[in-house]
Formats: C-alpha cells, structure tokens, sequence
C-alpha cells in the first residue's frame, strides 16, 4: 500500500527549519572565526611588544588584559578598550625584584605591617575527652566471713556515704563467737612489763582482735564492740571511703557468704579525662603538663588538671592517641560519663623568629613574605615556614630576620603590582638584546 503525501502544509515548516539551521552554523563559524583572530591579534600585539624598540621609555597597556603590552597608543585588540600608559620605574630597588609605590598609593591599598619578632613558640593543643573513674578510687566492699544481711543502710546506687558510716548490719554466727572469745580473753587491767612485752592474756587478747580485723572489722570498731559486756547479736560494717555506691548486689535479709562482693564505693574527688589526640601533638607532650578542661554543664568554668599518662600505642584507625589528665572534684561536679574539652599550651621552641601567618604568601612551589624598607619600597623574599602556633603566627626558618618590617595587609596588591613589573623589566631586557 502506498503511504500518503505528506499536508502541503508542513512542507514551508520542513524548508524553514533546515534554512535557520544552516544560518545558525553559517553565524557560529564566522563568529568563532572572529573571535579566533581577535586572540590571534591579542597575541600578535604583545609578540610585537617584545620585538619593537621603545626609545622613549614608554609602553601602553590595557587596564583590562594586562597581558598586551604596546610601544604606541592604540586599543587592546582583545576588547577595543583604549590603552593607557605604563610606567616603568627606573628605581634601582624595582630593577633588583622589589619595588617603588608612592606613599599615598600604599595608603590607599590600605598596605599594614608588622615587626618580625623572636619569641618562644607556643602552640595550644586541644581534644575532646570522657570523664572516667579514677580507678585506685574504687573500694569493693566484700565480706570474708558468712552470715544475713539484717539491716542495709546502703541501699541505692549512686547515694553518697562518707567515710566509717554505717554500710549495713550483719547476723554471723561466726563472727559473733569470736566476738565472745575476745570479750572473754580482755584484760581487767594493763599487762604490759616494764620492758613494754605483753604478759598474761593480753597476747591471746591481741590476737582474738586481730582475727576480727582479718574479716572487715576496724582496730577501732574492733575494741568498741569488745568492750561491750555481752557481744551484740549483729555487726554493723562501714564505709572504707567516701564516695558514692556504684554497684549493689544485696538486699535485706540476703544470705552472704565469705568471699562475696557486696557493694562498691568510687570516690570522686577526683577524676580523670581520658582524651584523644592527634598524633602530630603527641610528641610534645609529657607527664606533669598543665591542661584545661571544659564541660558543657558549667559553661565558662576551667577545671585546671595534668598529664598523669600518655599510653604508648597510637589507634591505626584513628590516628590517635589515649592522653589521661588527672582533674581535682571537690565539688563533685564532674561526673564519669560526661564529655569535655581541654587544652594545654605546648612550648615548641624556646627561641624561634615569628611573623603573622597572613604576612606568608604560599603561592603552592615557594612561599614569600613583602619586607617594608620605608619610603615606599617593598622588597618580595623568598622564606621557609616552620610550624604555626595555631594563634596566628607561624616559625620561620629562612629568608627574615628579627626586626624587619613584613606587609600583613595589601600583600596580593603588592604581588599583583611586583609581578606586572617583573614582567616589565624582562620585556625590557629582552629588547634590549642585538
């Protein structure tokens, strides 16, 4: 079957578009072809820059591209804009890498300087840690002889007890017979010799209270409870410490056995931060160090501390390292479990030379620094950096000397004008050769 002709109507529409399309590539091919010999021409221009004599000292540059330079007045053949004359300084400091800027003119670049100084470097160290327990703080309490828990007086976690206060009451059989055995052997009166020996009962009186503090009793609240008449039908244990209950695994009327660990008491009078840093900060820091700490819950408060350990591994993953601070807690109000911050100022070196890090220019091959000779001269050295305090000064190791005066504001200005005069110069030069 034959197909249908196609509407005499969408004919003109078909002849219409191939004819835009071909005077939109007929267009974009003379304009490239334009734009191309505008840069040509761009480039022509400064070759011929180069080449020609300039007996008058004068060249002509575009404000806009500063790259066509001309010995004549004329248009930058890139964007038709009039040239304007460019100075060429015969100043003898311009002609040896630096350069002239009329006093007025740094003013206006709003050019700062400042003073290379020879001071100790000192940087601050910062991390972020945890508040642990201290671990020589933590007592548990366990009993070396059996019996029930009658009465407990330590019966939440995390209550405060102090030191020598009543823990809990305890019923032993056991203990209650020595109790009776050193209540029997108490001497009615001093049987001490005159060379100090013990004589008559008191070795045995000595050695029945002895036993009573091998299973938890105090010397103390060992002669109070023999000094009774009868011993009393419980025993009432304390506190080694002061601190706070972590950890309890009785209740009233628990049966105990010797060698159970019934509670456990930290006492947080002080603390440690176990932070991480980084280790490139690693190496300069020791044992004795004082830091600072920082916890959200008392905003704008220090907590002074220092390095009490530096654990010797450093984490693969990470690449930190584990640095213990010891913090005093007087108040208990740091607690285990809570985030902080510290920082310590760490000296680098006793003597270094030190400029402002915005004085460095690091262009990404060399660094370099605007040395202000007065009058006007700028003079581009070529310096070596060391380390940065993290203040805004960092060491340098090359290039300055204490005393000099470095541009720390309007340096890029200075680049931008140094670099366009070198260029100068060099253009000059290359003229000149026969």
């Amino acid at each position: 079957m034959n197909e249908a002709p196609a509407p005499p109507s969408a004919r003109p529409r078909t002849a219409w578009f191939i004819v835009a399309v071909l005077l939109a590539l007929t267009t974009g091919v003379w304009l490239g072809g334009r734009w191309h010999t505008v840069f040509d021409r761009g480039a022509e221009s400064f070759a011929a820059a180069v080449r020609h004599d300039a007996p008058s000292g004068e060249l002509w540059t575009c404000g806009m591209h500063p790259q066509v330079i001309q010995t004549q007045p004329g248009v930058c053949p890139i964007c038709r804009m009039a040239l304007t004359p460019l100075e060429v300084s015969a100043d003898p400091v311009a002609s040896h890498g630096g350069l002239t800027i009329d006093p007025v003119v740094v003013q206006n670049m709003g050019v700062q300087t400042a003073l290379v100084t020879e001071a100790p470097l000192v940087r601050t160290v910062r991390a972020a840690g945890t508040i642990v327990e201290v671990e020589s703080n933590v007592r548990d309490v366990t009993l070396l002889v059996s019996g029930q828990i009658r009465r407990l007086y330590a019966d939440t976690v995390g209550m405060h007890v102090r030191k020598q206060a009543p823990l809990f009451e305890l019923y032993s059989p056991e203990l209650n017979a020595a109790l009776a055995d050193a209540i029997r052997l108490r001497p009615a009166a001093p049987t001490t010799a005159p060379d100090g020996t013990a004589t008559g009962q008191r070795p045995l009186y000595d050695a029945a209270l002895h036993r009573l503090e091998r299973w938890g009793l105090s010397r103390s609240h060992s002669e109070e409870l023999v000094a009774l008449a009868e011993p009393p039908s419980t025993v009432t244990f304390e506190s080694p410490i002061a601190g706070i209950v972590t950890e309890k695994r009785i209740v009233e009327g628990s049966a105990v056995r010797a060698g159970d660990s019934l509670l456990r008491i930290v006492d947080h009078g002080t603390v440690w931060l176990d932070a991480k840093v980084f280790e490139q900060h690693i190496a300069a820091l020791s044992v004795g160090q004082t830091a600072r700490a920082k916890v959200v819950a008392w905003p704008g408060e220090l907590f002074v501390g220092k390095i009490a350990f530096v654990h010797p591994h450093i984490d693969p993953v990470t690449r930190a390292g584990l640095v213990r601070f010891v913090l005093a807690n007087r108040a208990l109000r740091l607690r285990p479990g809570m985030y902080a911050t510290v920082e310590l100022d760490v000296e680098l070196a006793a003597k270094a030379i030190v400029v402002p890090r915005e004085a460095v220019i690091d262009t990404g091959l060399r660094s370099i620094a605007f040395v202000a000779e007065g009058g006007g001269h700028f003079v581009a050295r070529d310096v070596e950096v060391g380390r940065a305090d993290g203040r805004g000064s960092i060491e340098v190791l090359r290039g300055l000397t204490p005393g000099e005066s470095v541009v720390t504001s309007g340096q890029f200005l200075l680049d931008a004008e140094s670099r366009l005069r070198e260029a100068v110069q060099k253009f000059l030069r290359e003229d000149e050769r026969p």
